[in-house]
Order: structure tokens, then C-alpha cells, then sequence
């Protein structure tokens, strides 16, 4: 996935799968940044705002996370 959204840093689906696969893999801050550009590609993309939401709480912020969660 990392090469695929080198190549397409503005593909909704490109960035959640990436993200997915780094917040399986422990890397939060990286999978945060991918969510979030899913989510400005696409904002009512429901996936990526619970994507971070999750990195998020992973990351210790959860506050933040519970705003995320609320918008």
C-alpha cells in the first residue's frame, strides 16, 4: 500500500487501507496521517473518521479522540 499511495496521495480508499494496515501494525502516528487524508479526500467517509478516532485512542489522546468520535 505504500507505493500505491506514493503514487495516489489523494485516493480515499489508497489511504484508509494504508492506515489500516499501519495501526495493525502498531505505527499510529503513520496510520493517523493516512486517515486523515482519507478524510479530507472525502469527508463524510464514515471509515476514516472511525480510523481516527482509533490511532487516536492508540496514541493516548483520548480526548481528541472522543471529539473525533462527537463529529
Amino acid at each position: 500500500p505504500e507505493r500505491a499511495a506514493a503514487r495516489q496521495p489523494a485516493n480515499v480508499d489508497i489511504n484508509y487501507v494504508y492506515g489500516t494496515v499501519l495501526l495493525d501494525s502498531r505505527r499510529y502516528a503513520e496510520a493517523l496521517a493516512r486517515f486523515e487524508a482519507a478524510r479530507n479526500a472525502a469527508p463524510l467517509y464514515a471509515a476514516a473518521w472511525r480510523g481516527i478516532t482509533d490511532a487516536l485512542d492508540a496514541l493516548g489522546r483520548s480526548d481528541e479522540a472522543l471529539a473525533s468520535y462527537r463529529e
